[in-house]
């Protein structure tokens, strides 16, 4: 059986699971002045997992519409907003290079972990939203709380992940949208309220964010004109941060096309534009962003280079001196001595089990059930060596276990392999020292196994 610490991690990971599900199909609530008693044990019980997971229950417990008294939805939102405080990722990251597919890295996993968005800014635009529907003006509170400075110091060339702020800036203009009054909006009130989130941009990458942001508002010319105005001084200048620069446009780039495109003030966009190409292009740049080939213009300026005059256009030659060096400190799991011997084993295993002469035969079979107990064995006794983290060689042997539940079908040696992962999730310290990481693995399994987990449960 697990122990008391997964148990709760476990609760609460089954309550959000099975929240919207159970709730979209019970009847509407009645109001009543006595709150219902599981809906208040379930909460308790969230509390004591961790704070992702807390909040993530108490917010589901609100979109579930169950709660039918205001007073005591607003105190499950302040609690939440306060528990999102202690969440220890503050911002959602992703992997930011792109000279690899290969995800087996650190950045690849972590950025599924990311994934899940139990960050805490990604979380308080959960709640931002939540308050959008049960208190108009408190939205607008927490938005002015927050302020638009997002505390997002600029990266070097040597980060493997960059920043990830669309949640939050979509959660500022659903309340620029929605609450505010026409009136408001007329006299200028809403364009001011929203000018800290252009003007306080401290990243590329919250470029194209603010851009979609802008957009989404349907403004009047004089708002527009105030928010585009403050959008180009914003822009213009070097933000000192190449990575976070070439992934911003990496994906996009087209949004920000549009809008210059689109916009009333399509010439003042495309001067600022420029002058950001110029800024954040000319000086040393990170080696992911040297074109491959020398004829090619650097990334992003190949992009939006037809957006300006031909006389104002860029050529290779404006780049011939730009220095190019630094790369993303990443590790690939794949080199690891451990994975690389697990991989062969595994593969030789498989390849073996899964031979049509072999489908039927039991002393095939068995075999390969004594070579599942061996990799069950390899991965108990893998530890982590100086040159690994804890959390790399977690990431690894959550992989192994996973991939090898899904090419056990015997139940009873499911079981085994279930219970052997449980287990090392539960003694794992990536627990309390990444919780999202930990959390990651233990939502695919359940996703996947839902009745062996059940049943270890």
């Amino acid at each position: 059986m697990i122990q008391t610490n997964l148990r709760s991690q476990v609760l609460a990971i089954l309550l959000s699971l099975v929240l919207c599900v159970s709730f979209a199909f019970a009847q509407k609530p009645t109001p009543t002045p006595e709150r219902n008693r599981e809906i208040v044990a379930l909460l308790t019980d969230a509390r004591y997992a961790a704070p992702e997971l807390t909040v993530d229950v108490l917010l589901k417990v609100i979109e579930s519409k169950k709660i039918a008294d205001p007073a005591w939805r607003r105190e499950i939102l302040d609690e939440a907003f306060r528990t999102a405080d202690e969440v220890k990722y503050p911002v959602r990251r992703e992997r930011a290079y792109h000279g690899t597919g290969i995800v087996d890295t650190v950045s690849g996993y972590m950025t599924y972990a990311y994934e899940q968005n139990l960050d805490a800014l990604t979380l308080k635009a959960r709640i931002i939203k939540a308050w959008l529907r049960e208190d108009k003006a408190r939205a607008r509170q927490m938005v002015f709380q927050i302020g638009g400075d997002l505390n997002l110091k600029p990266l070097i060339c040597a980060d493997a992940m960059g920043y990830e702020v669309t949640g939050i800036y979509a959660s500022v203009g659903a309340v620029g949208k929605d609450a505010f009054s026409s009136s408001e909006i007329k006299d200028g009130l809403r364009g001011l309220f929203l000018l800290p989130w252009i003007e306080n941009m401290q990243s590329p990458a919250q470029i194209l964010p603010a851009i979609e942001m802008i957009k989404g508002l349907r403004s009047l010319p004089a708002e527009r004109q105030m928010l585009i105005n403050a959008f180009t001084r914003s822009i213009s200048r070097n933000f000192g941060d190449d990575l976070s620069f070439s992934h911003a446009f990496y994906r996009n780039s087209y949004v920000a096309s549009q809008f210059i495109a689109e916009s009333d003030d399509s010439e003042g966009l495309v001067v600022a534009w420029r002058e950001l190409l110029v800024k954040n292009t000319s000086g040393k740049r990170c080696l992911e962003s040297k074109p491959k080939n020398r004829e090619d213009l650097p990334h992003p300026v190949m992009h939006f280079n037809r957006l300006f005059p031909e006389d104002k256009r860029f050529s290779v030659e404006d780049f011939a001196s730009v220095e190019y060096r630094g790369t993303p400190k990443d590790k690939l799991y794949l080199d690891s001595e451990m994975n690389k011997k697990l991989l062969r084993l595994l593969r030789s295993a498989r390849e073996k089990k899964n031979l049509p002469e072999n489908k039927d035969d039991k002393a095939a079979q068995l075999e390969w059930h004594l070579r599942v107990t061996e990799m069950l064995d390899l991965l108990d006794s893998w530890k982590a060596s100086p040159e690994e983290t804890e959390a790399e060689v977690f990431n690894q042997k959550a992989v192994f276990y996973d991939t090898i539940a899904r090419d056990v079908t015997e139940s009873e040696q499911n079981k085994a392999v279930s219970r052997a992962f449980m287990r090392f999730l539960d003694r794992s310290p990536v627990q309390k020292e990444s919780f999202i990481e930990w959390l990651y693995y233990l939502r695919r399994f359940i996703g996947k196994n839902p009745r062996a987990f059940i049943e270890l449960v």
